[in-house]
């Protein structure tokens, strides 16, 4: 038997800047089976690409094209399962911030509630 589980939740964090001067961009989701609930995490990315057809005289003669690029990031997912959408959501975004040593208000440390 498959095994199915429903995205129940999406969202997407603001940019995070680096040092580079870059930002990090990333998108959570929570999803459920049964009465249980994981969370994944996503690194979005920007890549400006040369599409190679058409072609005019063998080379290509396209624009360039920016695309957006979702990896997932499975060494910043919770590797556990929660008993509601909230926790799940809560664990990503604290194991995110600590992977990437931000430190979260007190005030702010739990965002989502059910």
């Amino acid at each position: 038997m498959i095994k199915r589980w429903d995205v129940v939740k999406t969202c997407e964090l603001e940019p995070i800047p680096t040092a580079e001067g870059d930002a990090l961009q990333f998108r959570l989701e929570v999803l459920r089976h049964g009465g249980k609930f994981v969370a994944k995490v996503w690194r979005i990315e920007t890549h400006r690409i040369q599409p190679t057809f058409p072609q005019r005289d063998g080379k290509p003669f396209s624009q360039l094209a920016d695309v957006e690029l979702l990896l997932r990031e499975d060494h910043m997912s919770p590797q556990r399962e929660f008993k509601t959408a909230a926790a799940a959501l809560n664990n990503a975004l604290a194991m995110l911030s600590t992977q990437l040593g931000i430190k979260q208000p007190k005030s702010r440390r739990r965002l989502q509630r059910d």
